[in-house]
């Protein structure tokens, strides 16, 4: 047959195959959000290590009565848990969930009770309908497509950070709880600064400049007694100064350090929106080798490295860390508190 292709490495039309497309796509979506715990030295381990510990959760997807089952996924190919890339070491979390409808769901629960109203007379109570809900969901959850999220999970080993590339909280205790599952005495803890980020952005909008090598960009939150938020334009200093003397909080700030990385700093362990600028970007075109995995660990490599040292110098411009901390609040915590 004319244009007949064996099933494989199937190819776009610019002559990009769709695993490398694949590839290509993973690696532009690596630490778009970062999650940040410190990692104690005690513990620490290599690949081969690692992954023996997390094999004990591997992935395997929901059962048919199951709405939603996580578990480590396999990295690479050759189907190991755990990828090491030079002093990091990489693994996914795998998450897999089946959602019936909620209008579909209903409907099925409203025919069932009508037809149970006609049987016994009367109307189903609210405990009778939270039953036939419960009882509806069993039957079509089968049926229901899965859908799979993996999450991110970089071991800085030398740097001593976790990274969790995520900006849900939800997202990032799920995987905390299944490394905790796999590494009981997993050495990770909160990260606390000794002079608190909230203030040390209050400064930098104060004196209209940040400073540890950080530029300020154009958006910015603040909470307080209502909500200001700025985005897409030159900041307004004189304005923003009145809020803060207003007793209002920076909740929201967007970071850029020189030609690397841009981001909006959330809290010292909560970064979002990374968007990895020109310097990065060449580093990671010249260590383009034409291997998939290959390439995937250079760039894991050279992200990872910017959020190091993002990492550092925060560290540097709040006071250094508190050592033994169960967690510097972030601004809008702090705020909450006051």
């Amino acid at each position: 047959m004319a244009g007949y292709q064996p099933f494989g490495r199937m190819q776009w039309a610019n002559g990009l195959d769709l695993m490398d497309a694949m590839a290509t796509r993973e690696i532009s979506r690596m630490l778009r959000n970062v999650r940040v715990y410190r990692l104690e030295p005690q513990g620490l381990t290599d690949a081969e290590g690692l992954a023996a510990q997390l094999a004990s959760r591997r992935f395997a997807p929901c059962g048919s009565q199951e709405a939603s089952r996580a578990g480590w996924a396999e990295v690479g190919n050759e189907g190991a848990l755990v990828m090491a890339c030079g002093e990091y070491l990489y693994c996914k979390l795998r998450t897999e969930t089946r959602k019936v409808p909620g209008d579909a769901l209903r409907r099925a629960v409203d025919e069932r009770a009508a037809q149970l109203e006609q049987t016994q007379g009367f109307r189903p109570g609210r405990k009778q309908r939270a039953e036939l809900s419960e009882m509806v969901l069993m039957e079509m959850l089968p049926k229901a497509f899965p859908k799979d999220h993996d999450a991110e999970v970089i071991f800085d080993t030398m740097g001593r950070w976790l990274l969790v590339g995520t900006s849900s909280d939800a997202v990032s205790d799920t995987v905390l709880e299944n490394l905790r599952h796999c590494i009981p005495n997993l050495p990770v803890r909160s990260v606390a600064t000794v002079n608190p980020l909230a203030g040390v952005m209050r400064e930098w909008l104060l004196g209209e400049e940040a400073s540890g090598g950080f530029e300020m960009g154009d958006t910015l939150h603040l909470k307080g007694q209502g909500s200001v938020r700025y985005a897409g334009q030159e900041l307004p200093f004189d304005e923003v100064r009145k809020h803060l003397e207003a007793g209002m909080v920076p909740v929201n700030l967007e970071i850029n350090m020189g030609e690397e990385v841009s981001f909006r700093l959330m809290a010292i362990d909560d970064m979002r929106a990374l968007s990895f600028l020109e310097k990065t970007s060449e580093e990671e075109q010249q260590a383009i080798s034409g291997d998939q995995v290959e390439d995937f660990k250079a760039s894991l490599v050279i992200r990872a490295g910017v959020v190091r040292r993002v990492l550092d110098a925060l560290l540097e411009v709040c006071g250094g860390e508190v050592a033994g901390s169960c967690g510097d609040p972030s601004p809008a915590a702090e705020l909450k508190a006051a």
